[in-house]
């Protein structure tokens, strides 16, 4: 099998305006026939990239996160109709707000940029980009099968993840944070970026994102 080379082998970069950002990410664009990359935003550069069921605070709630997810299944069923697969059941899961292994992303890095902006002026913010190397399937996903960071393409389930054009990842190990490192065959290249954007300019980008309709009527009505 032919490898593909989808990344070359820088993993940081700094950008204190729009322009800067979009000059990095027309380095990353999708790969016809093999997929691409993802985009998150996150206002504090300091945070782990885990799961919001992996983060500390959720620690001590006590019992599995698939116990909690499965008790939310049960009453969930009594107010709406849900899908037959658990993955599904999982992204609407998250959507309400259960803490899940599915961490939140999407395909179009200037959502990703706003997320990064619109909040803690005075802290420094980061915007991930990810190249997962597989895809997962709602049919054939069984947690238990599941040994890699995957991504999942979901269904417009909400409007809310069509209009921020939503994706996901699946971690089995949601304490784990995503890190650095080679994607892996077919594929050449790091798989993990990082850019800082300095707190001095978030304010900037979320006015110019604005042009854009990227602001919180566009991406949360």
């Amino acid at each position: 099998m032919s490898r593909i080379e989808v990344s070359d082998d820088t993993v940081s970069y700094r950008a204190n305006s729009l322009h800067e950002l979009q000059t990095i990410f027309r380095k990353y664009r999708s790969v016809e026939g093999v997929g691409g990359w993802l985009f998150r935003g996150q206002a504090d550069h300091s945070w782990p990239l885990v799961p919001k069921v992996g983060r500390s605070e959720y620690d001590s709630r006590g019992g599995s996160d698939w116990a909690m997810f499965s008790i939310w299944r049960d009453k969930a069923t009594a107010y709406e109709r849900l899908p037959n697969n658990e993955l599904e059941c999982l992204a609407i899961a998250q959507h309400h707000g259960l803490a899940t292994r599915l961490l939140d992303w999407s395909n179009n890095p200037l959502v990703a940029a706003y997320f990064a902006c619109k909040e803690l002026p005075k802290m420094d913010a980061s915007i991930y980009l990810f190249f997962p190397r597989n895809v997962i399937e709602e049919e054939r996903f069984n947690y238990k099968d599941v040994n890699e960071v995957v991504q999942y393409i979901p269904r417009g389930l909400a409007a809310r993840i069509v209009r921020q054009s939503g994706r996901f990842t699946y971690h089995p190990n949601p304490r784990e944070p995503v890190e650095f490192g080679e994607i892996g065959e077919p594929f050449i290249g790091q798989r993990l970026k990082k850019i800082t954007v300095p707190c001095s300019a978030k304010e900037e980008i979320i006015d110019e994102l604005n042009l854009y309709n990227i602001n919180e009527e566009g991406v949360f009505c």
